[in-house]
């Protein structure tokens, strides 16, 4: 009786938004109505369910609801377990991914508890879907090969193959191309083995085809890219897939220009409006080849978005053959299509097109004005990848006309947006400098060993001339020995002994003469060699000290590059300072700050080690809080250490069983500051932090605090964790956080230990811990300008000019 009430109201409800559907939903309606068997119900309404999120999410839901109940009271754990999927799937559409989450989960373990082993490995797909698209990348790609480990022991291949292709692509966004592929390869395997292919079957190879030529493209491996899309191309021709061929024809043309761009991201491949392309692709024929497959697309679409998107390609092509009105053309249909779709994104690219073809023609004012107006588009929709377009073409313009003020305005508006692209590459930028590195390293390592193998050779070949050469005076002496024992054979029967003795001595002189002036000249030869050789290799050893200079000198201008700017610390801070020394050219301490939620972070870090090496990591630590603070919604101190500790130990690959060999990491000391609450949170890694005060502290929640006091100034020690960020013996325990309420005038420092540790050669001294404090009491009433001035003229009185034997950084912040 209680089902039947469930399906009256909800068939009074249905009644209320769904007048006229597809035939597919009123059979769903009628059979609901008709059967008296509750299952068949619940089945029913999560298929309905399913139809309705294509039409109307809300709906949908309220259907997925009516089963759970009419589930629960039936005792149905199938039934009620695809109504928890199907709410999965709508929450995840309503963005709520916390409760898409937690019904994908409810689902799978009344899936796997009931053995229902395949349902179990799609709601594993889904879960992977969610996660892809969340960023999750890492856990989407586990539940993904939980679903291909069911998957493997059933007869359902088709999800198997959608398995396959979803983790792919989750390898294709972390870079991974290699298992990219071979997941690709896995589906067209299972593929191939299908006795007898439906069309659907088919079109999923010349999908597969197409993906794979899309991660060669990314690869720019452009021979295998060309040759996978034309083995979809064969497909879609076949089955006479339309749009599908038209962005075969357009991704070829892509590939003409050289190009790592395909259809799924087109979005960011026309921002640069002045295409630099390679020298090697930069003759007319390669052009116009592209073209004629763009210009061939165009005969497949009917979808005005794609056909906006080839007219975009064109206008960009004509631009590059100089044919400025063809161009002209294409831009304006581009422009009526955007207008009639309402796409701003397409309509700004169109008025920056317009702003680079009268640019060309050097009608100045005229591209200032379209650009002008791309501008302000882009600025509506927020496009970062056309503002950076947009403000460098302006900048050109300006200049060209003398408006010096403006051409400066746009400059300064496109590399701050430049960059904030550069950010969010760092990581990228940290690995092509270690491998850059490498390369350099091993090209000297091999360097070194051809000098040596051609010394060896050298050697080899001298010692075997002079061998020679003793052979060949050895024959001469024994020629010549019996040749003059002959003659005196000969000449004793006519000349008496004395004159034959006298002979045989004067000719054995003459040979030892002209043997010792060979064996001179060899020697000097020999020297004039070795001479040479030595003038080489210093030749060579200065050319490469320069080199390994060069390359130093580059790594500090990319360290200094990606170091944050100071000028948040203004905004926050009534005062500041940052005292940074590098020991050497680049340095393993660096500062690093942000600020988010009306807060800043302010870091100052201590990497391991110094130089290079030390660089590398105060790189990575950047690159990886500034990942940290951007995904991050509430920002505590100690979630922030937490966090970074967990990220260099995967980074470095780091473990308990590798503590001995690997200890790389990092110590530190961080705050968070909000100006509303006039709250600091402090959380330290080795390093503390002080504060300067003229009455008592006030701490909300502080783990560990020492008085260091000198007349009316206290200076309070917040001590830190005494743990680094890295790999350690305690590592699971979690860092501490410090809360203090601070007032107007307090005075706080971070710091590494660089400072306490100076060393005083002359008397063979440090600065110590204890100096420091002292210092920074005696100079709190400074203006942080001239506190630093103070602190560094310190640092050369301890120093004496020595080197110092630490990189350094203090920084100090005025409440």
């Amino acid at each position: 009786m209680r089902s039947g009430i469930i399906v009256l109201t909800y068939f009074i409800f249905l009644s209320l938004f769904v007048n006229s559907q597809t035939p597919e939903i009123d059979s769903l309606r009628n059979l609901i109505n008709t059967t008296k068997v509750d299952t068949v119900k619940i089945n029913s309404l999560n298929e309905l369910a399913n139809k309705l999120i294509r039409v109307d999410l809300q709906n949908a839901m309220d259907t997925a609801n009516l089963s759970i109940e009419l589930a629960v009271n039936s005792d149905y754990p199938k039934g009620l377990a695809g109504a928890y999927k199907i709410k999965g799937i709508l929450f995840y559409y309503f963005g709520q991914t916390d409760s898409s989450f937690y019904y994908s989960y409810l689902a799978l373990e009344l899936y796997k508890e009931n053995g229902y082993l395949i349902d179990a490995a799609k709601t594993y797909n889904n879960i992977g879907i969610f996660k892809k698209n969340n960023g999750d990348l890492q856990e989407a790609i586990d539940s993904y090969f939980k679903a291909i480990e069911i998957l493997e022991n059933t007869n359902d291949k088709a999800t198997l193959i959608s398995v396959y292709i979803n983790v792919s692509t989750a390898f294709r966004y972390i870079g991974n191309f290699q298992r990219a592929l071979e997941s690709n390869f896995k589906a067209l395997e299972i593929l191939d083995k299908y006795e007898t292919k439906t069309a659907s079957d088919s079109l999923q190879t010349a999908h597969i085809y197409k993906t794979i030529a899309n991660i060669y493209t990314d690869q720019k491996n452009y021979k295998l890219a060309e040759i996978n899309y034309f083995k979809a191309l064969e497909i879609y021709e076949l089955l006479n897939s339309q749009t599908d061929i038209g962005d075969i024809y357009l991704n070829l043309g892509y590939l003409e220009f050289g190009d790592t761009t395909n259809i799924e991201n087109i979005s960011i491949l026309w921002y640069n409006y002045e295409i630099k392309l390679k020298k090697s692709i930069l003759d007319s024929l390669r052009i116009l080849k592209a073209k004629n497959y763009t210009l061939k697309s165009l005969d497949y679409y009917e979808n005005k978005n794609k056909i906006t998107t080839a007219y975009i390609n064109l206008s960009e092509i004509y631009i590059e053959l100089k044919n400025y009105d063809s161009a002209e053309y294409y831009t304006n249909e581009v422009q009526k299509l955007s207008l009639e779709t309402g796409d701003k994104r397409s309509l700004a690219m169109s008025y920056t097109t317009f702003g680079v073809i009268y640019f060309k023609k050097k009608l100045y004012n005229k591209s200032i004005e379209y650009l002008q107006i791309a501008l302000d588009t882009t600025n509506s929709i927020g496009d970062i990848n056309i503002f950076l377009g947009v403000t460098e073409n302006l900048f050109k313009s300006y200049k060209r006309i003398g408006n010096y003020e403006k051409a400066l305005e746009m400059h300064e508006l496109f590399k701050e947006a430049n960059d904030s692209i550069f950010n969010t590459n760092n990581e990228r930028s940290l690995t092509q400098v270690s491998m850059s590195y490498e390369f350099e390293k091993e090209q000297e390592q091999s360097e070194l060993k051809h000098q040596e193998e051609i010394k060896r050779q050298k050697l080899i070949r001298n010692f075997s001339f002079a061998i020679l050469l003793l052979v060949i005076a050895m024959l001469i002496f024994v020629f010549n020995s019996l040749r003059t024992k002959k003659r005196k054979n000969e000449e004793l029967q006519k000349k008496n002994a004395e004159i034959l003795q006298q002979k045989e001595e004067i000719e054995t002189q003459r040979d030892e003469i002209e043997a010792q002036k060979e064996q001179i000249e060899i020697q000097s030869k020999e020297i004039e060699k070795q001479r040479d050789i030595a003038i080489k290799r210093g030749d060579e050893i200065e050319y490469q000290k320069r080199e390994i200079d060069a390359s130093i000198r580059y790594a500090q201008r990319i360290q200094f590059a990606i170091l944050p700017t100071t000028k948040p610390l203004k905004k926050y801070f009534n005062d500041n300072f940052v005292f940074f020394k590098p020991r050497d050219v680049v340095s393993g301490d660096f500062y690093w700050i942000a600020e988010k939620n009306n807060k800043i972070i302010v870091v100052a870090a201590d990497c391991t080690g110094h130089g290079v090496p030390g660089a590398f990591m105060s790189m990575l630590g950047i690159s990886l809080f500034n990942q940290i603070i951007s995904e991050a919604i509430d920002i505590q101190s100690d979630y922030v250490l937490n966090k970074i500790r967990e990220m260099i130990m995967s980074s470095l690959k780091q473990g308990l069983d590798k503590i001995e060999s690997i200890k790389d990491g990092m110590d530190l000391s961080l705050i968070v500051y909000s100006p509303e609450t006039s709250e600091i949170q402090f959380s330290g890694a080795y390093n503390s932090m002080y504060i300067v005060k003229n009455k008592d502290i006030e701490a909300l929640t502080v783990k560990e605090t020492r008085l260091f006091s000198d007349k009316n100034k206290k200076l309070y020690e917040i001590k830190a964790d005494r743990m680094p960020i890295g790999v350690f013996i305690i590592e699971t325990d979690n860092f501490s956080k410090n809360s203090i309420k601070v007032d107007k005038g307090d005075k706080i420092y971070l710091f590494s230990d660089g400072y306490p540790d100076l060393y005083n050669r002359k008397d063979k001294a440090k600065f110590t811990t204890k100096r420091f404090k002292e210092l920074l009491i005696e100079t709190s009433d400074l203006k942080m300008s001239e506190q630093e001035k103070r602190l560094n003229q310190k640092f050369e009185e301890w120093c004496g000019g020595y080197k110092q034997i630490d990189d350094i950084i203090v920084i100090g912040l005025e409440i």
